[in-house]
């Protein structure tokens, strides 16, 4: 039976299951090297979209990702 309050948790499921996907693709995208402005928006809508379930989480995550993509980055340009 389908109701408001179970319709809500699913589309909270299904939106953290896609914001996390936005992020892995985004650092899969980085590290493959590909020169994308997208790269950068999908990275940070998926962690906005966190915000709502926790905002740590999504300040966490960003300032991760940020990390983990500068180190791509700097990885990079030494090879």
């Amino acid at each position: 039976m389908l109701t408001d309050e179970l319709a809500i948790k699913v589309s909270v499921y299904f939106s953290v299951y896609l914001a996390l996907c936005s992020v892995q693709l985004a650092v899969v995208a980085e590290r493959r090297g590909e020169n994308n402005l997208y790269l950068s928006a999908g990275f940070i809508l998926g962690c906005c979209a966190l915000v709502p379930i926790s905002t740590v989480a999504s300040i966490s995550l960003m300032l991760v990702g940020a990390g983990v993509v500068l180190l791509l980055r700097r990885q990079a340009s030494e090879a």
